[in-house]
Formats: C-alpha cells, structure tokens, sequence
C-alpha cells in the first residue's frame, strides 16, 4: 500500500475507489502521472489547472479529470467506512 500525502493527512482526505473501498496499488500510477501535468512549468497550471478547476465546477460529482477517468474519489476520512479507514496510512 501506498500511503497518502502529508497534505492529505493534515486535512483529513484520502483517494478512494468510486465505491468508497481502498484505492488499488495499479491505479496509483496513473493518477500520480496526471497530477504531474498539473506541476509542469506554466504549461501545467494554465492548461490543466484551469480546464480542471472549470470542470470540477461545472459537473455535479465535483471530480477531477484524472479522479473521473479512473474510477476514484476524494473523501474526507470521516465519511469512509470503518474497513476503508482500517487500511489507509
């Protein structure tokens, strides 16, 4: 298992399955690869920080791009069940 980010932890959120179950070890790289997108120099915060946050605003889920196509969400710890919560880092 791969666990969550310092930020995540301070704020309580954990990326999940779509079904609020644990997020799979292959699902992990793909969406570290899209949240690199976001970091490239200039073309990252212009063109796939603004498209997202329009999207997110936009659609009823509130979810990202990469969230979206990969089946996940982000959750506030609290709302997850106890067996999701047991295996998160």
């Amino acid at each position: 298992w791969l666990g969550r980010s310092l930020g995540q932890r301070w704020v309580g959120l954990a990326v999940t399955n779509a079904d609020a179950t644990p997020m799979s070890s292959p699902r992990w790289g793909p969406r570290a690869w899209w949240k690199v997108l976001y970091a490239a120099p200039i073309a990252g915060p212009l063109f796939f920080g603004l498209i997202d946050l329009w999207r997110i605003h936009k659609d009823d889920s509130h979810q990202s791009l990469p969230d979206r196509s990969l089946g996940t969400i982000v959750a506030h710890v609290s709302s997850l069940p106890a067996t999701t919560r047991r295996f998160l880092r």
